[in-house]
C-alpha cells in the first residue's frame, strides 16, 4: 500500500508525470508528515549500539547497520556481516519509502551489492516492482532488452495513474537493471481487480481472479488465523483504516471509483491483503521459474508497510514458497530447504513501527511487535499461558549516511 508520507516537487527530469487529481495517496501522503522524524525507544542496547558507532561512524563507508536484539534493543552490524545476510537471501526485501530519494539511492547502492554476488556465485539476479502491475510485465521485459525507453516504460506502465510517486526517482534503479540485463518483475495486483474488492469485499473476485492472484486459497485463509496476523492487523491494518476514516478518505477506491458510502473495514482489509498476496505471490512465480534458489535470487522494491513486521510479504513469501518445494516434487514430500527471506526496513521513521489506534505514529519508532501468548487448560491446573512472542521490525535496519542527521537515529 502508498506509504503515509509527503510527496515532494520532483527535480525537472526527461519524464515528468502528468498532474493527477486528488487521490487516497496524496491525502495520506501529508498526513504523518507532521509527526516529524525518527525517535527511538532508548533500550539499554540500543544506547550501546548508539556509542558504539558513535565513535566510528565516520570510518564507516556506505550505510550504517543495525540488527534489532532481545527486548528491542539494537545491536549494530558491520559492513561485513550485513553484505553477507543480504547475499544468503534467496527473497530480500528492500523496504523503501516512495518519495525518498535516501531510499532509493541506499536501494541502489543494494543492488550494486546483489550484481556483484551474482557474478561470484552465478546466480541470477531479478528485481521485483511494486510499482508496476502485472499487467505490464510485457513493458519491462521489453525495456529491459532494450526495446523501450525511460519514457516509453513511464507510458507502456501507465504510471502516472497508477503509482502517481515521482517516476525519475526510479530512474537510476531501472537505468541499472537495463544495463546489467537484469530481470524486472512486475509484482502488483492490477487496479481493476483492486477496486472491485475495496468496493465489494474478496467475495467479489470471479474464479479467475482469485487463480490470479491468490491461487492458495487454503493458505491464505490459514494465515488469517494466525495470532501474529491478527496481532498485525490489530496494530498495523486497524489504526490505517481509522486514518483513513478520520482523513475522510474511505469513499474512493485505489483507480479513484466513488462509493456511495464508506469503504467498510472488511472490504480495507481485503485490499489490503489481496495486494500483500499478490505481491508475495508474484515474486515465489518469478523465483521458481528462474530456476529456484538454487539458480537465482530475487531483491524486491516495496513500501516499508508491506516489509516491517513480516506479516506483509515475508511470511506470505515463506508459506508460497513452501508450496512450491512441495509441488515440485510432490512424489517425495516437501523435501526442499525452506527459502531464505530477509526483510530490510531503510532509514526507518516512526511511522514505520507500530501506530496508535487512530492511525498516528507512535512517539518513537516501536522495534517489536508484541503477539499475545496463548492460553490452554489443563485438567489438573488452572489457565497456563506461554510466554508471549515477539515480532521484530525487520531483519536488517540500514540507514544512509544522509539521511543520519535528519532522522535523529544516531545522535549528533
Amino acid at each position: 500500500m502508498p506509504e503515509l508520507q509527503s510527496r515532494r516537487q520532483p527535480t525537472p527530469s526527461p519524464v515528468q508525470p502528468s498532474a493527477a487529481s486528488p487521490s487516497r495517496r496524496a491525502a495520506l501522503a501529508g498526513a504523518v508528515l507532521a509527526a516529524g522524524g525518527l525517535q527511538l525507544a532508548t533500550a539499554p542496547s540500543a544506547l550501546a549500539a548508539q556509542d558504539s558507532l558513535q565513535s566510528s561512524a565516520s570510518d564507516v563507508a556506505g550505510p550504517l547497520a543495525f540488527k534489532i536484539a532481545d527486548f528491542g534493543g539494537l545491536t549494530p552490524a558491520t559492513r561485513q556481516a550485513w553484505q553477507a545476510d543480504l547475499e544468503q537471501g534467496d527473497v530480500i526485501l528492500l523496504g523503501e519509502h516512495h518519495n525518498s530519494v535516501e531510499d532509493h539511492a541506499l536501494q541502489l547502492e543494494l543492488l550494486r551489492n546483489l550484481a556483484g554476488q551474482s557474478e561470484r556465485d552465478g546466480k541470477v539476479l531479478a528485481v521485483g516492482l511494486e510499482m508496476v502491475q502485472k499487467q505490464f510485465q510485457p513493458a519491462l521485459d521489453a525495456y529491459t532488452q532494450g526495446g523501450l525507453s525511460d519514457r516509453q516504460l513511464f507510458e507502456q506502465t501507465d504510471w502516472a495513474k497508477r503509482w502517481t510517486w515521482p517516476f525519475e526517482l526510479y530512474q537510476p534503479l531501472f537505468q541499472f537493471c537495463r544495463s546489467g540485463k537484469i530481470k524486472l518483475v512486475a509484482l502488483n495486483t492490477d487496479a481493476e481487480v483492486l477496486a472491485k474488492v475495496e468496493s465489494g469485499g474478496l467475495e467479489n473476485l470471479t474464479k479467475e481472479e482469485w487463480q490470479a492472484n491468490i491461487p492458495d486459497r487454503v493458505g491464505f485463509s490459514q494465515l488469517g488465523k494466525d495470532p501474529a496476523f491478527k496481532a498485525y492487523l490489530a496494530n498495523i491494518v486497524v489504526p490505517s483504516y481509522r486514518l483513513h476514516q478520520r482523513l475522510g478518505i474511505l469513499r474512493q477506491t485505489v483507480t479513484g471509483q466513488v462509493l456511495d458510502k464508506d469503504m467498510s473495514l472488511q472490504h480495507f482489509v481485503g485490499g489490503r491483503i489481496l495486494w500483500d498476496e499478490t505481491m508475495a505471490g508474484s515474486a515465489v512465480k518469478a523465483l521458481s521459474e528462474l530456476g529456484g534458489p538454487s539458480r537465482a535470487r530475487l531483491a524486491l522494491l516495496v513500501g516499508n508497510d508491506h516489509v516491517k513486521f513480516r506479516y506483509g510479504i515475508l511470511e506470505r513469501v515463506r508459506r508460497l514458497a513452501k508450496a512450491a518445494v512441495s509441488g515440485a516434487d510432490s512424489g517425495k514430500g516437501d523435501v526442499g530447504s525452506p527459502w531464505q527471506v530477509l526483510s530490510v526496513v531503510c532509514n526507518p521513521r516512526n511511522s514505520d513501527g507500530l501506530l496508535q489506534q487512530d492511525g498516528t505514529p507512535m512517539e518513537s519508532l516501536v522495534l517489536e511487535m508484541q503477539v499475545p501468548a496463548a492460553v490452554s487448560q489443563s485438567r489438573t491446573a488452572a489457565a497456563t499461558t506461554a510466554r508471549p512472542r515477539q515480532v521484530p521490525l525487520a531483519d536488517l535496519i540500514l540507514l544512509s549516511p544522509d539521511s543520519m542527521d535528519k532522522s535523529g537515529f544516531i545522535p549528533a
